[in-house]
């Protein structure tokens, strides 16, 4: 039998042609790594549909990088390819500090212009990053004065009810608390400020001293007709100050001759960001508060700035470990997510699993699993997995690959998620990883232009606190000499303090 030796006539089989590759849109930010077809990837918002997202993994698997990524791409795209009155705007709360460091880093390599347009807010940084943070003078978007003074004492209430007193309020004390905040705002005084709560249950007459500056009838009645005992008065004080006056730059903060504006820091092509993750002493209840304030600030300026359906840029508000948010305003969170499409405002919140979003809030839980179009998962525990099959991709795939997926979720290296959108069938993909090195270089060379980030929003000294005693007139008007107890021996002392 003859031999062919021609090599070319043989039959090989040959494995089969990559799938070409997929055309996305010229505005879609790639979020995974190089090699995957269709890569994965996240649609510049609009009106036409909602691009709200969750991103769900625990401590470091690296979700906060890859949602760095996408937010340094994104941001790149809209300086390079969007005119500056349509570019898209960035609110970034973070309450771990690790998203907002290395977005400074990112955006000193990647997008230096866009540092021009760059806001920084920590309430905690001795040198830089305080800024005028007075809520009298906040934008109240068209709340009443007495539901703004309700809103704030209960997060005041959370706050103090945490950490070192770990005793929750009473209602009397909650009640306290509204009646001041509602006097403060009734005032016309332009150095009035919350902390003037404090400085009321201070002093004897310092609760007549507040009434008589308050221009609202209903305000002062309802202040002057609380009938509260010594001891309850002090404590309530002694919480207001832990909040609001814990020290001396937080208290020269919130009684500012102004506060920032929502209108200025979500403006198109801006990105504003909030690092709170490094609380003085330690005290994550502050940290907790002043997120809670902020992002409730943003999302209600947002919503009722916005008219239904809107024609202005979109606005993206990303919040980072969003489980410390979730419980206290999870009712705005719940609006902005519903109702945030057609007025071009998507949220992205990023979580350590599924059961600390749930236990938070249960109904803002459901409204993500049902209107976000982005799901990010990474490893998680063994019980978030299967909450998170369960709840979140039961419905659209079989039990037996729901049970697959759990497994895999338990043991993804980090750097690796699955990603569904909508009620598409989840995929497993790498995130595209940063050049951290070269973003570490360009914070060092760039590093005058990050300082005056940080910077920008109070470039010199706030002035002293201006107390409740300082704009009294006669005698009353001296400061208290001391915290002296005003109880009496017929009074109990009472184990609340």
């Amino acid at each position: 039998m003859a031999i062919d030796f021609d090599f070319s006539r043989r039959h090989h089989h040959h494995p089969p042609a990559p799938p070409p590759p997929v055309a996305l849109p010229a505005d879609s930010t790639v979020v995974s790594a190089r090699g995957l077809e269709p890569p994965v990837s996240l649609r510049r918002p609009s009106t036409q549909s909602s691009e709200s997202l969750i991103c769900l993994g625990r401590s470091g698997s690296r979700k906060s990088t890859l949602m760095l990524q996408s937010y340094v791409r994104a941001i790149a795209y809209e300086y390079r390819h969007v005119a500056p009155g349509r570019r898209r705007s960035f609110a970034i709360i973070d309450f771990k500090d690790d998203l907002a460091e290395g977005l400074l880093a990112g955006l000193a390599a990647e997008v230096p212009q866009a540092l021009e347009n760059t806001y920084f807010l920590n309430p905690f940084s001795r040198n830089a990053g305080i800024f005028p943070y007075n809520l009298v003078h906040a934008d109240a978007c068209g709340t009443p004065n007495d539901m703004r003074a309700r809103q704030i004492a209960h997060l005041v209430g959370r706050a103090s009810g945490t950490g070192v007193l770990a005793v929750a309020l009473g209602g009397r004390q909650l009640e306290l608390i509204a009646a001041l905040f509602h006097a403060i705002f009734e005032c016309d005084h332009p150095s009035r400020s919350l902390a003037w709560a404090a400085d009321a249950l201070a002093s004897s007459d310092g609760i007549g001293r507040l009434a008589s500056l308050c221009r609202s009838e209903r305000a002062r009645r309802t202040l002057l007709s609380l009938r509260l005992p010594p001891d309850v008065l002090a404590s309530t004080g002694t919480r207001i100050r832990s909040v609001l006056s814990a020290y001396q730059d937080l208290e020269n903060m919130m009684s500012a001759p102004t506060c920032v504006n929502w209108r200025n820091l979500t403006s198109p092509g801006t990105v504003t960001i909030c690092a709170l993750g490094k609380p003085i002493g330690g005290a994550l209840e502050l940290a907790e508060f002043h997120g809670n304030v902020l992002v409730r600030q943003c999302i209600e300026f947002l919503l009722a700035s916005r008219t239904s359906p809107t024609n202005q840029p979109p606005v993206t508000v990303a919040i980072d470990e969003c489980q410390m948010a979730a419980s206290a305003i999870h009712d705005c969170l719940r609006r902005v997510i519903e109702t945030g499409r057609s007025r071009n405002v998507q949220v992205h919140l990023i979580c350590q699993g599924t059961r600390a979003l749930r236990d938070a809030s249960g109904a803002l839980f459901e409204s993500l699993l049902t209107n976000c179009a982005y799901t990010f998962c990474g490893r998680l525990s063994s019980s978030d997995a299967t909450l998170f099959c369960r709840e979140a991709l039961g419905p659209s795939i079989p039990a037996a690959a729901a049970n697959r997926i759990a497994g895999e979720l338990i043991s993804l290296p980090p750097g690796e998620f699955f990603f569904s959108e909508g009620d598409g069938k989840p995929r497993r993909f790498r995130g595209a990883p940063p050049d951290l090195n070269a973003w570490r270089q360009a914070s060092v060379s760039r590093a005058g232009d990050i300082a005056a980030v940080r910077r920008r929003l109070c470039p010199q000294p706030l002035p002293p606190a201006t107390h409740l005693w300082d704009v009294a007139s006669g005698p009353s008007a001296m400061p208290p000499t001391s915290w002296v107890d005003p109880r009496t021996p017929r009074q109990p002392r009472s184990r609340l303090g």
